[in-house]
């Protein structure tokens, strides 16, 4: 067998496990537990936006791990790499079915990693990633940080402010928290000094004081490389009906803030991705203790918020407050007359 064809067969590998699980599954209970399979082309995008490969022994988080696809896309990427080295990944799911189609795909980067003179060793974890290895509170700490790269695609549903979720990460969130959140902060704890985190979420994080508290604990530790946006709000997942606005964040622990890059491309064309470089505090704006993400991906949009920057009063200024309403329009299209 020819090195590209091994090289190429990872993703897809694991592509074809998810197929299976899809097609043994019902699409409600999918949607119930929030799991969301990452397809082949943003999995190899999001493996790509790491910055490097550390030389060595790398240790990787993949927790909310599915099938395995973003796993299977770093390994992918590193049999580009002519310098041999040892991964050690650590795989977290909740659902023994998800796992059976695990284990298939990891056992396949092994072989390939071996033939391409590097090493896998791997560890799944039957258990729910928070409530197994999650900081217990403010002040009792988890695991010791360890890991030196994190890739996932976390869980997109909320926990009742009186779950266990909820409770074991109060330090970060309060209220009915998206487990997405929660997924961020206890892998952020797990990464080492340098470490890289890359995350496909829902971008409702950006901004709102909903995730206020989130937000300041998660800039205070994460350093913002590289932020990815979609610029259609369905095509990323566009077979699961996600309709959160999907971001991809590249992110590096207790890095010192500098230029964010800005890149955009329409659905999961990655072929063809738009890219601007943008000051720090053009795109975390902290000027009201906030620490809101403003993403202007385009010199228009740029220029945009220029103008809104320059103008002199603010709606609190102003005496006028925003408020969304209690319908999103998206979700309630069957009661729009046209």
């Amino acid at each position: 067998m020819k090195k590209d064809t091994i090289i190429d067969n990872l993703i897809q590998f694991a592509a074809e496990q998810q197929r299976q699980f899809d097609a043994a599954t019902l699409p409600r209970r999918r949607k119930e537990q929030g799991h969301f399979g990452t397809p082949p082309a943003i999995a190899g995008f999001m493996a790509g936006m790491f910055s490097e490969i550390p030389q060595g022994t790398v240790r990787i988080l993949d927790p909310g791990a599915g099938v395995g696809t973003l796993s299977a896309a770093v390994c992918e990427r590193m049999l580009r790499q002519k310098v041999p080295r040892r991964l050690e990944i650590e795989l977290w799911e909740t659902d023994p079915q998800l796992v059976t189609h695990l284990r298939k795909t990891m056992d396949r980067c092994r072989q390939s990693l071996l033939e391409f003179g590097h090493r896998l060793d791997y560890t799944i974890c039957l258990a729910d990633f928070i409530l197994g290895s999650a900081r217990k509170s403010l002040f009792t700490d988890g695991r010791a940080p360890s890991f030196h790269l994190a890739i996932l695609n976390p869980p997109y549903s909320k926990a009742r402010k009186e779950s266990a979720l909820a409770k074991a990460m109060e330090h970060v969130v309060s209220g009915q928290p998206n487990i997405y959140a929660l997924f961020m902060a206890a892998a952020t704890d797990h990464l080492l000094p340098g470490g890289e985190m890359v995350a496909i979420t829902p971008r409702s994080y950006f901004s709102g004081s909903y995730f206020k508290r989130f937000r300041n604990w998660f800039i205070e530790r994460m350093a913002p490389r590289n932020i990815h946006v979609f610029e259609s709000r369905s095509e990323a997942f566009n077979k699961d009906e996600v309709l959160q606005e999907n971001v991809i964040l590249l992110a590096e622990k207790g890095g010192i803030p500098k230029e964010i890059v800005l890149t955009t491309s329409v659905g999961r064309d990655l072929h063809n991705v738009g890219k601007q470089i943008r000051a720090y505090e053009m795109v975390i704006d902290n000027s009201s203790g906030d620490r809101i993400f403003r993403i202007a991906a385009s010199d228009l949009e740029h220029e945009i918020v220029g103008i809104l920057d320059g103008l002199p009063n603010r709606f609190r200024t102003l005496g006028f407050e925003v408020s969304t309403g209690p319908v999103v329009t998206f979700r309630s299209t069957k009661y729009v007359i046209v």
